[in-house]
């Protein structure tokens, strides 16, 4: 329970800004030990506080369902577990596929879990451009969606199955290629059972897929020289970067919702999770481009709800000259500092 309670105060930090200073920089503070108790399903839908969709939000009890499921898994793991002894040609001679097997056929068939229909424009999911995301909606975002909704997208199913995953100590790691999301069993020095074991676990569509890395250099679209130069993709997330990660969607659905302050807010703060992903660096100064812009469309008396105050955007400003400096160092190309209402002295 005090993993739960860590994370349930950090949901707090999202939405209050009197304690969210303080609380961060606890967080920021904390040891990997620390990281690797907190529960990635109670932070997923701490992340979901306070957005559209979620305005009655029970974390215990979803939580609680998650529990339910997890171990409706292991009984039914255990049951089957003979098919595997009897021929583990069938499952890859993988213990851990397996066991990634049994738990997406048990999530799905037994408790429901599907990606959300209304999401779905090809049916057969062989349009790369098949998915159709809706942002202003944490349902279509966050695993609430998939316990307490219609169904789930890339971006919960797969938080969802390492959710289940680990509350049975499982290897599992969530991934990101551009545009998607995947879990992967990572057990590179052979923890779970003493055989050293990697495969990727696309768990969006029916059953599961275990497709190479290389897939997804042209999955679900081809990669831009920006992606490639990030250096940020088809790797194993740490406890960090997934909290920076669904910083990172709620922030997508904080701006779909016109909460442009809010929204800009939680893309610095997956800056500060994940200092070493320049991914980040760029959603936050391209946001505020679009916030500078954006912002002057909104009655005086609604963009005095939505703003970042004075002193947030100055700090930002500071930031973003430290990031063009650094770039010009680099010997890369410097931001056009104008666009942020930088002046040059």
């Amino acid at each position: 329970m005090m993993s739960r309670l860590d994370a349930r105060t950090f949901g707090q930090s999202l939405h209050d800004e009197r304690v969210a200073g303080a609380l961060l920089a606890q967080f920021l503070g904390a040891s990997n030990e620390f990281y690797a108790t907190l529960d990635i399903a109670a932070l997923n839908l701490c992340c979901a506080l306070g957005l559209p969709g979620a305005e009655d939000l029970d974390i215990d009890r979803l939580l609680s369902k998650v529990d339910v499921m997890a171990r409706h898994v292991l009984l039914e793991t255990e049951r089957h577990y003979y098919r595997f002894i009897n021929d583990p040609g069938d499952y890859e001679h993988s213990q851990g596929y397996f066991c990634i097997l049994m738990l997406i056929t048990v999530l799905q068939q037994d408790c429901g879990v599907r990606y959300n229909p209304a999401r779905i424009r090809d049916a057969k999911f062989q349009d790369p451009d098949c998915f159709d995301p809706d942002f202003s909606n944490s349902k279509d975002l966050f695993i609430h969606g998939i316990l307490d909704g219609p169904g789930g997208t890339c971006s919960s199913m797969p938080v969802l199955t390492a959710a289940v995953a680990r509350r049975l100590n499982y290897p599992v790691r969530l991934v990101e290629a551009p545009g998607h999301l995947f879990a992967r069993w990572d057990d590179p020095n052979g923890w779970f059972n003493g055989i050293p074991d990697r495969f990727n676990i696309d768990c969006s569509g029916q059953g599961f897929a275990c497709y190479p890395d290389d897939h997804y250099r042209s999955w679900p679209k081809r990669w831009s020289a920006h992606e490639e130069e990030s250096g940020s993709y088809l790797k194993s997330l740490t406890r960090r970067e997934e909290i920076a990660a669904f910083l990172v969607t709620r922030g997508h659905c904080l701006w779909d919702n016109g909460r442009l302050g809010d929204a800009i807010r939680a893309y610095g703060r997956a800056c500060v999770f994940a200092p070493n992903d320049p991914r980040y660096d760029w959603q936050l100064c391209d946001a505020y481009k679009k916030y500078r812009v954006d912002i002057t469309n909104y009655a005086p008396d609604q963009a005095a709800k939505v703003c970042l105050t004075v002193e947030e955007q100055l700090e930002l400003q500071k930031s973003i000259v430290r990031g063009h400096v650094a770039r010009v160092c680099d010997g890369k190309p410097g931001l056009k500092l104008a666009e942020f209402g930088i002046r040059r002295r």
